[in-house]
């Protein structure tokens, strides 16, 4: 027996109240946060490049880096991508983004700047890069030309592929192409 507000109660009740009074809020609390990270795409994770999956499309296929390391945390994207150049060597590059349509300044092979502008789609399932950079093209010192480009990634429904659309526009248009990367550690 217990006593409440000067009522005898039996303690079996009480603590089947009890638990209601604990288990109930922690059920409306569980529900609110899955609530809020339902639909929210989360690039987090370390990629490795597949070739057999990706397609390079028209051109000549530059340098894709066969390993990124992405951090996203709300809207802000850090994207570690390590490389082998022409010669070789590894080389590594880091570029940290804001999402939400501000210009954001990184630094690309070369010392060169490249300017990248990251929203959502519509939709919210990808994230939309807008780039562009300034080239100085091999044996022309004194011409430049600008290079544009524009990336929507997008993860896979169980979150084990990460793909990026790639469109680069040139002086003789539109070139595609579609780079695959799978998440180490997931299990197909």
């Amino acid at each position: 027996m217990c006593t409440q507000n000067g009522y005898v109660m039996n303690k079996k009740i009480f603590m089947k109240g009890a638990k209601r009074l604990i288990l109930i809020p922690a059920l409306i609390f569980a529900g609110i946060t899955a609530f809020s990270q339902e639909g929210i795409v989360d690039f987090t994770g370390n990629w490795t490049f597949n070739e057999k999956k990706s397609e390079p499309g028209e051109g000549r296929m530059e340098i894709e880096p066969y390993r990124l390391k992405v951090v996203h945390e709300e809207d802000n994207l850090i994207v570690e991508r390590t490389a082998v150049d022409a010669r070789g060597r590894t080389v590594e590059l880091k570029g940290e983004y804001a999402v939400g349509g501000v210009t954001n300044v990184n630094t690309g092979m070369g010392g060169q700047e490249i300017r990248s502008a990251v929203t959502w789609s519509d939709d919210g399932e990808k994230l939309l890069f807008r780039t562009s950079r300034t080239v100085q093209p091999r044996g022309r010192a004194m011409q430049t030309r600008e290079m544009r480009s524009d990336e929507a990634w997008s993860l896979s429904d169980d979150g084990k592929i990460l793909t990026i659309e790639i469109t680069r526009h040139t002086q003789r248009g539109r070139m595609k192409r579609r780079i695959v990367y799978d998440r180490e550690g997931a299990v197909s």
